[in-house]
């Protein structure tokens, strides 16, 4: 499983410190972080990787909408775009190729672990402020380290919260807000099983 996320410290330091728990080898997971912030880059990064290691058997393109040009444009790419898998040199499928994405941002899928909220943000500042009332995270800034340890206790309620918001959000026709992070959660943890 390859995961290229847009953030550098957020997203990816979440995501180990999850890896890390479930005890999965990072010879099954690799996450980076390093393609750059703007979604159109993650989708091309995670081309670009997989082409150099073709044995992944899925590609997660963690981003978010935000305020971002290109969210659109890496969407229609994800979607026209097919990963052929390559096992010891010989053709072997195509991989899953998926984005997984939060609107506004990543910070909807922290919130949920302490509330649940379908009301629109427009602005990822506007979720932190919201997110900064919660016990324990007044002084939460983007790339704090130990996030994951910190809202672990709720993911379960997290993950039910952000499907019914998902849920929710496809039938109202819109997508302010949501996140997909529970289904990369989801399958993370179908791999450690």
């Amino acid at each position: 499983m390859l995961i290229v996320c847009e953030g550098s410290s957020t997203e990816p330091n979440y995501l180990w410190d999850l890896v890390s728990d479930l005890q999965l080898s990072s010879t099954n997971v690799h996450i980076t972080g390093e393609g750059g912030s703007a979604p159109i880059s993650v989708v091309d990064d995670a081309i670009k990787l997989f082409e150099a290691d073709p044995e992944f058997d899925r590609v997660y393109c963690v981003f978010d909408k935000d305020r971002h040009a290109s969210y659109d444009a890496a969407r229609n790419k994800l979607r026209q775009h097919t990963l052929r898998r390559q096992v010891d040199g010989r053709r072997a499928g195509t991989a899953q190729f998926q984005d997984v994405v939060s609107v506004p941002c990543f910070e909807y899928w922290v919130l949920l672990h302490f509330e649940y909220t379908t009301a629109p943000f427009g602005r990822c500042r506007a979720v932190i402020d919201r997110l900064k009332r919660h016990p324990g995270m007044a002084a939460y800034e983007k790339g704090d380290a130990g996030l994951y340890q910190r809202i672990k206790p709720d993911m379960d309620q997290a993950m039910e919260r952000a499907a019914r918001a998902k849920a929710e959000a496809d039938a109202a026709g819109t997508d302010d807000p949501l996140t997909e992070i529970h289904e990369l959660v989801r399958d993370l943890r179908a791999l450690k099983n």
